[in-house]
């Protein structure tokens, strides 16, 4: 009797082990083309060993990657029109205090 409870424990571990595969498969499929990393970082939280956390990790980096080489050439020019409107303002004040008709 004890032989046959010790079976029926192991099936139902094996059925709720697959259970959680069936899961994770489902959930990862749902957002392993997606272009967003928040869903991606959530799948992360909730299945940090699973299969496809490496995939996971792997697509996050590829999504920041792909991020900041849209934002790092405006990023740029940003701080060069900042640079530029820095080094204006002196030099109009300047004008100004000795040519004040400028």
């Amino acid at each position: 009797m004890r032989h046959i409870a010790h079976l029926e424990s192991i099936a139902a571990e094996a059925k709720v082990a697959e259970q959680r595969r069936t899961q994770e498969m489902e959930e990862w499929s749902a957002i392993a083309a997606s272009t967003e990393l928040g869903p991606i970082r959530a799948f992360l939280v909730t299945w940090p060993e699973g299969h496809f956390a490496t995939q996971a990790r792997a697509r996050i980096k590829e999504l920041t990657q792909e991020s900041l080489a849209t934002i790092a050439p405006s990023r740029l020019l940003l701080v060069a029109i900042i640079l530029m409107l820095v080094a204006a303002i002196p030099t109009a004040c300047l004008m100004s205090m000795y040519f004040p008709h400028y």
